[in-house]
């Protein structure tokens, strides 16, 4: 996992180093943990996530911890951050994961403020093929948003942080105290409305939102505060890609429009989603090669 954030140099962590790595820079971090860019004794390099110190005294942190390290083992996809080494029962804590190159969405957004139809669909097509590999093993991502999708210097894109991936019905408890699971501009409706629905159709609203986002600089809910954002969900729909003016092909505004629908029985699943996408990214290609005078398509 990588972040594309590169503070200065440092070598000291919170809590007790793993003993066969060699921490080389921070990558980034949270309240609960922090990621390294780290050298394995065998050479490899990794991204090193380890929970803070003071954060082991919260059952929640392990908790997580091991939901991370359990996704990591039980489901491999090239469009999904792969786990290389894990301990997670006794001390030092720690997630060793591929160190990809690249940048987040969140970071191209902010520099570009949208993305072109053709770049913003397969990148979202990608992500659903992720995520159809989580789905059918079971569990839900749970924080799909632009700041957990990576950009490779190719242009793939690769699903990253599994620190909130969980089998449907473990944060009951966590629901029950009142606690919502997600960032506030990519969470489903049915997350902000009792009685709590969680599932894979949350992913989808999430991949939804961010693929609007992606072509319009826009979120469907737009908000300046997590309260409001969950009293929008309460009260009105959705924007529509057909409130805004773009190029994307009309087949864009069905897709987006099924994804962020009000109620989760109407979206349509990951693997749907990754299907309907992909036609459409060969469509786009196809059309805009007939229109480049000189190209001769290929059968």
């Amino acid at each position: 996992m990588f972040t594309g954030v590169e503070p200065p140099a440092t070598r000291t962590m919170d809590s007790p180093a793993p003993p066969s790595y060699e921490l080389i820079r921070t990558l980034g971090g949270g309240r609960n943990f922090l990621v390294w860019e780290a050298r394995s004794d065998s050479g490899e390099a990794v991204a090193l996530k380890a929970p803070r110190d003071l954060a082991t005294e919260k059952a929640s942190t392990l908790v997580l911890l091991r939901r991370e390290a359990r996704a990591g083992q039980a489901v491999r996809h090239p469009r999904l951050v792969r786990v290389l080494d894990f301990s997670v029962i006794d001390e030092p804590y720690y997630i060793a994961m591929e160190l990809v190159p690249g940048e987040t969405v969140k970071e191209r957004l902010r520099r570009y403020g949208r993305f072109s139809p053709r770049r913003s669909i397969r990148m979202a097509r990608q992500v659903a093929e992720a995520l159809a590999a989580l789905h059918a093993a079971g569990f839900v991502h749970a924080d799909v948003k632009p700041g957990n999708v990576l950009i490779r210097e190719n242009g793939e894109a690769k699903l990253i942080d599994l620190g909130f991936v969980h089998r449907p019905g473990e944060n009951r408890r966590l629901i029950e105290n009142g606690f919502t699971i997600g960032t506030a501009n990519y969470l489903a409706p049915e997350l902000c409305i009792q009685p709590v629905r969680e599932g894979p159709p949350a992913d989808i609203f999430a991949l939804g939102a961010m693929l609007f986002e992606c072509l319009t600089g826009r979120v469907p809910y737009p908000a300046k505060t997590v309260d409001e954002a969950i009293r929008q969900r309460k009260r009105r729909r959705a924007l529509n890609l057909s409130d805004y003016r773009g190029h994307w092909p009309a087949e864009a505004e069905v897709i987006v429009g099924a994804m962020i629908a009000r109620e989760p029985s109407e979206r349509p699943t990951a693997a749907r989603v990754a299907a309907l996408l992909l036609e459409l990214e060969r469509r786009m290609a196809t059309d805009e090669a007939r229109r480049l005078p000189g190209r001769r398509l290929a059968g």
